[in-house]
């Protein structure tokens, strides 16, 4: 799974700074408080989290609930760590099924439905992909 380390990194790299200590000047935190996000010792506020969002150009809603995530413990953390995979895994199902509208053949090309790339019909290759992907809690 993700963590708070890699989303400085994704705000480093598209912003060009060279240095998480740099990031925090950029977001008025301590190089203290950058360490200690990037090793999971402290966890960023949500607003926080939205702001390296917008540095990485990233969308905050995954991000925050990864940063819940870690906040949580027990139980608590369990749900959020389902609901985090959940997400995940719907995400992935829907970039899937884009990729897939972007690859179909229109109808006239072959005198029928739409067909994808691999010579497929459309909906069944939908359907294979939300069946293997299942709902994401499964896994590790």
């Amino acid at each position: 799974m993700k963590t708070i380390a890699d989303l400085i990194d994704h705000a480093r790299a598209r912003s060009g700074i060279a240095t998480d200590s740099a990031m925090g000047v950029r977001l008025g935190k301590s190089k203290q408080t950058m360490s200690q996000w990037r090793s999971g010792v402290r966890n960023p506020e949500d607003d926080d989290v939205v702001r390296l969002c917008r540095i990485a150009g990233e969308e905050p809603a995954e991000w925050l609930l990864i940063a819940q995530v870690a906040r949580t413990t027990g139980a608590a953390h369990d749900a959020w760590l389902a609901l985090a995979r959940k997400f995940g895994a719907a995400a992935s199902v829907a970039l899937m099924v884009c990729v897939l509208s972007l690859v179909a053949l229109p109808a006239s090309a072959h005198g029928g439905g739409s067909v994808v790339g691999f010579g497929l019909p459309e909906q069944a290759v939908v359907i294979g992909i939300m069946r293997s992907s299942g709902s994401g809690c499964g896994r590790g």
